[in-house]
């Protein structure tokens, strides 16, 4: 039998609260606070969560080479 999901479904675990692992991932201001490798930011993120929403994430950082990069 040969599944045709075109579904993605990765679990963790967490030493934490259901409720706030949720806000950390659904609340702009909580997921720019973690969001990135390390000596990236968030400058902007919008999410709406309603069905037909959109979420919008941009990072930036600072190269090797001293330039910008957004993402």
């Amino acid at each position: 039998m040969t599944d045709t999901t075109d579904a993605v479904r990765i679990e963790r675990e967490y030493e934490a609260p259901a409720d706030l692992v949720w806000r950390m991932w659904t609340e702009a201001e909580h997921f720019a606070a973690w969001y990135g490798p390390n000596g990236a930011s968030i400058p902007v993120c919008e999410m709406d969560l309603r069905v037909g929403g959109r979420r919008f994430v941009a990072m930036a950082m600072t190269t090797p080479d001293g330039d910008e990069m957004r993402m």
